[in-house]
């Protein structure tokens, strides 16, 4: 299987990045995914690398590389993860409401 999410705004992806990690640090709070399947499937290096080759803007790219540390706060300092996921969190709602909606088009 295939998935692909075609965004013609480059604020648009902006937003939508922001959403999808947002819902990814939520899953993590509910304990319904793992810090490890969120590095497998979003927050890795690689994500990152692919971000900036999309131009993707900085504070997004900022926000999806400091979520890569979150398996390293884990194994060192397992009881600040959930206080650095709320962080997180502050950090993505603060620049999504700066971020400049567009109008809603389909993405799939």
């Amino acid at each position: 299987m295939s998935l692909t999410i075609k965004i013609n705004e480059p604020k648009q992806s902006d937003r939508f990045l922001v959403m999808l990690f947002l819902g990814t640090l939520d899953s993590l709070l509910g304990k319904h995914i793992t810090v490890e399947e969120a590095e497998q499937n979003l927050f890795t290096p690689y994500s990152c690398e692919r971000l900036k080759e999309q131009g993707i803007s900085q504070p997004v790219i900022d926000l999806f590389e400091s979520a890569c540390e979150l398996s390293d706060i884990e194994s060192i300092v397992p009881d600040d993860l959930q206080t650095e996921i709320y962080k997180l969190i502050l950090e993505a709602k603060r620049l999504l409401t700066e971020l400049p909606a567009s109008p809603p088009q389909k993405w799939l």
